[in-house]
């Protein structure tokens, strides 16, 4: 049974400035600057905010997350799991291919979903894409997870969380 896909977005202004206002909290609390980004099912973006102090790149890794949890509906972490996973290096390898390589194994893309939890529906996607405070790189090297603990959430996930909470729970009647 084939499941449908809205045509037109449930998204109002008020739920992403929401969405918005608590990644910028969770970011703030993280010292991270970033980019916030929204897509349609089909990709598109729908709602977008860099913040004054990030990089121009972070624009880029945020698109690409949201992307790839759309084309997949899976979280872009998912895709970097695969990596750690040696029987599964060949499914990496062809996901960060496909879609003319727009699928990327970084952390902070989420897919959107609405329905009962056994029929939700993929409606969208959206991202967090972050460099720290100093403008150090826009991807740092461990995920941003803090070095000296190896089991921290990356802070791009985070803030991404603090946002898809807020829509999630907006959409929840629809």
């Amino acid at each position: 049974m084939s499941k449908s896909y809205l045509t037109r977005h449930p998204f109002s202004s008020n739920l992403l400035n929401e969405a918005l206002k608590a990644v910028l909290e969770k970011a703030s609390e993280l010292k991270r600057a970033g980019t916030f980004i929204v897509v349609d099912v089909h990709g598109k973006v729908i709602f977008t905010y860099r913040m004054e102090e990030a990089l121009p790149s972070t624009y880029d890794f945020a698109f690409a997350k949201a992307q790839t949890a759309v084309n997949l509906g899976a979280t872009s972490q998912s895709v970097a799991d695969l990596y750690d996973k040696k029987s599964k290096q060949a499914i990496f390898f062809g996901l960060l291919t496909v879609n003319l390589g727009q699928n990327v194994p970084f952390p902070g893309g989420f897919p959107i979903r609405v329905g009962p939890t056994d029929q939700k529906v993929l409606i969208g996607g959206m991202a967090f894409g972050s460099s720290n405070l100093s403008n150090g790189p826009a991807y740092d090297t461990n995920g941003g997870h803090d070095s000296s603990n190896s089991k921290t959430t990356p802070s791009d996930i985070l803030c991404a969380q603090a946002g898809l909470d807020i829509l999630e729970k907006g959409l929840i009647n629809i």
